[in-house]
Parts: C-alpha cells; structure tokens; sequence
C-alpha cells in the first residue's frame, strides 16, 4: 500500500507512545482509534514506546515496537494489539494506579464505571449513556487513583458489537466477532480526572425482563469482582487486593442485571428514579 509515512503520538498524563504508520490508510485507521488521544509531540512527555506499522498487502498488517516484539496479521486484530499495546505502556508507566478492565462515562463531573469482561456490555452501555447527555471518559480500561477515589480519561474510541452475547451459543463466536466504532465528538469528551461516583459490573442476561434490576453489592463480594477486573499485572498482589477493598469500602459497587442496553443506560442516568429497581 502506498502514501506517506504518519507518525502519530497517543498520550496520557504525561506518557506518549509513538506510532509510525506506513500508509494514508493505516494512519486514517489509527485516528479513528486513538482520535482522543492523539496529541503533537511535547518537550515535557516522555515517547519510550515506538510502534511501526506497515501494510505489505490489503489483508495483512506488520506491527512492530522498539521493544523487539512483532506480529502480523488481520487490519483488525493488529489495529487491536496497537490499542491494547499502547495501553499497557501507560500502566507500565502508572503502576501506582490500579487499571481496571471497565468502560467509564462521566456526568456532572462525576465518573460511574462499568467493570467486567470481554461481552458484559461495558462498551455499549457507556454509548447509551453518551445518547443520555453524558461525557464519554474511557473505554476497556480505566486507571483509578484509589487514595483520591478518582478515575482518570482514557478516551479510546468505542467499539461495540452489534450482537448480544446471549444471541450465541458460543461465548468465543460471539467475542469474536467484528466491532463497530462509535465516532464521539470532542465536545462529547471528558478531560479531566473525576471523582468516582459507583462502580456498577453489568451482566447480560436476555431471560429477564425488560427492566433492568440493581443490586448493591456488599464490600467483600465487590472487592473480589474489583480484583478479577484488573487490566495490569503486577507482582504486587497484596497491594492489589488492598487496592481493591479500599475501593469497595469507599465507593457503592452494584451488579446490573438487564436484557435491553437502552432502558439501562436510562436508568442508569437517573438512578434515583422509580426506572430503576434497586435492592
């Protein structure tokens, strides 16, 4: 594939991966990734990380960093791992903050994160939220400052399934299956730290009905959920597990149970209403 080089830097707080890409067209992809993200090089950020990437065919991508790893395969996938990649460079260089697989949206300045894994809903919950009124704050993974009780932006492009995960019969056809990105606009985007106002771990459930049932979670069960939810790994397990119970202890944790995205975001976004059934 031909066209000029593009070397793009994503960044956060102060960490900038580089990302040199070998065609118009894998740059254009990159953007609508990282669109909220990217940012002109700076004399106070630090770019340790270098991605290179290169399109030899239509189907296939070449993927390397400066760390000597290297992979090729699908625009999807490759695409994927430029995500995930540059993500972990950040925790790497953030380790004092717990990273949490979870999808965030903010409003009024408060943050509410959607913990869980791949095919809980996470990503297309927050993009009902967006439809509500609120900020998009991060997506697939969120860093939190525990001593603050705060989250901070990472606002990578949403891409959601078109398919519910009850709609398959296997789990893995159903992850696997292509994402669609959600462009958001800037004015759509939040900016700043935030302080976290609940943690909530959705779970798809197409058997109930079509409103969706809240449950508060008690501080133990919530600090379990918050230790399996973590992105980074670390050696320092007992930190984590503290990590995580501090958190339980200091912020409501609930489990969603809902068949209809729509009517969850909407109860979501105004939790004091009748909408929303809590236990």
């Amino acid at each position: 594939m031909t066209g000029d080089r593009h070397r793009l830097f994503a960044g956060f707080n102060g960490r900038q991966v580089e990302i040199d890409c070998g065609s118009d067209r894998l740059a254009s992809q990159v953007r609508m990734r990282l669109n909220h993200l990217l940012a002109a090089p700076g004399h106070g950020a630090s770019a340790v990380l270098r991605l290179t990437l290169n399109e030899p065919t239509a189907s296939c991508v070449e993927l390397r960093d400066s760390a000597g790893r290297y992979v090729a395969g699908s625009p999807e996938h490759v695409l994927y791992l430029v995500r995930k990649w540059t993500t972990a460079d950040f925790a790497a260089a953030h380790s004092h903050f717990l990273w949490l697989h979870a999808s965030a949206a903010a409003k009024d300045g408060t943050v509410v994160l959607l913990a869980g894994p791949a095919g809980s809903g996470k990503s297309t919950l927050v993009v009902r939220l967006l439809e509500q009124g609120w900020r998009l704050f991060a997506d697939d993974v969120v860093p939190v400052d525990v001593n603050r009780q705060a989250a901070l932006p990472l606002p990578f492009t949403p891409d959601v399934r078109a398919t519910p995960s009850a709609d398959f019969d296997d789990h893995w056809a159903f992850i696997e299956q292509p994402k669609q990105m959600v462009a958001i606009a800037a004015e759509r985007v939040a900016r700043e730290p935030g302080p976290i106002g609940a943690i909530v771990f959705p779970a798809y459930n197409r058997d109930r009905d079509a409103r969706p049932l809240l449950t508060q979670m008690s501080v133990v069960s919530a600090a379990e959920a918050l230790a399996g939810a973590f992105f980074y790994p670390t050696s320092d397990t007992r930190g984590v597990v503290a990590g995580a119970f501090r958190l339980a202890q200091r912020i409501a944790c609930y489990r969603l149970d809902y068949r209809d995205a729509t009517a969850a975001a909407a109860a979501l976004a105004q939790p004091r209403s009748s909408a929303f059934r809590v236990r």
